[in-house]
């Protein structure tokens, strides 16, 4: 959750008013899946050198 603080918690409305809010949620929620699919890799690698 580190990089949490790069990103700022709202969009400036200024570079956002000519898109969708709807596109831009969908690219946020497309961000986190992979990065929640990048987390269970590094997890699954980690489990794999316990082993």
């Amino acid at each position: 959750m580190a990089d949490r603080q790069t990103e700022p918690c709202s969009p400036g409305h200024s570079s956002n008013d000519n898109v969708p809010a709807d596109s831009t949620a969908s690219a946020n929620i497309r961000r986190l899946k992979e990065r929640v699919i990048n987390v269970h890799k590094v997890i699954a690698m980690c489990d794999a050198t316990k082993k």
